[in-house]
């Protein structure tokens, strides 16, 4: 039987989790979002309430949410907090092209989408996410709920912090250590340990002034 699932947000990336989640595991309920209409369909499944609509959705049998916002990961970080504290679960999204070590460590609630590949003893903490083509090297430790946008690229044993942000085509050197709260733009060359809640560009990486 099929879990049910309900998704909370109905932009872009909404789209993307619609197409990598495990339809043989995973019954779509509908899409809970605070702007648009009820109604609306993405991919002929419709927007059915709000975030308000979500704890009756939960007494109604449905146990498992996917929060498909992550451009804002202090929004994104909120809503983890209400859905969960509500009792909802958050299942791993994991699309059908993915490499995965066997030996890597993977947390609750965790999204890899086409193309990623996580290499030996990486660990994903809870509410992480690898978005398309990104590559987790070996050993590399990403704290909860932190992005790890297309295309990126995280090389032996780096770190990344808690709700960190690394930007598309973004490359973190081995052995580099990201700390919580940090951006760091696209196409950035990380050369240096990034402090925490620090904003870094360029190629190599400078802080934003």
């Amino acid at each position: 039987m099929r879990k049910q699932v309900v998704l909370v947000g109905a932009g872009g990336h909404c789209k993307v989790i619609i197409d990598s989640i495990d339809l043989e595991k995973y019954k779509i309920m509908g899409i809970l979002d605070n702007f648009i209409p009820v109604g609306t369909c993405i991919y002929n499944i419709p927007v059915i309430g709000t975030d308000d609509d979500a704890e009756n959705l939960y007494n109604r049998g449905v146990a498992f949410a996917i929060i498909t916002v992550v451009g804002n990961l202090k929004i994104r970080r909120k809503l983890l907090e209400r859905y969960r504290n509500i009792g909802f679960k958050f299942p791993n999204i994991v699309h059908r092209s993915c490499c995965i070590s066997p030996r890597a460590q993977i947390g609750e609630g965790v999204t890899l989408l086409a193309n990623v590949c996580i290499n030996a003893e990486a660990k994903l903490e809870n509410y992480v996410t690898v978005n398309t083509g990104a590559i987790v090297e070996h050993e590399v430790h990403v704290s909860e709920n932190s992005h790890i946008a297309p295309g990126a690229v995280l090389l032996g044993s780096s770190q990344i912090g808690r709700d960190t942000m690394i930007g598309a085509g973004a490359v973190i050197l081995q052995q580099k250590c990201i700390g919580d709260y940090c951006q760091i733009g696209a196409g950035s060359v990380v050369l240096k340990n990034v402090e925490t809640g620090k904003t870094v560009y360029g190629n190599p990486a400078r802080e934003k002034n």
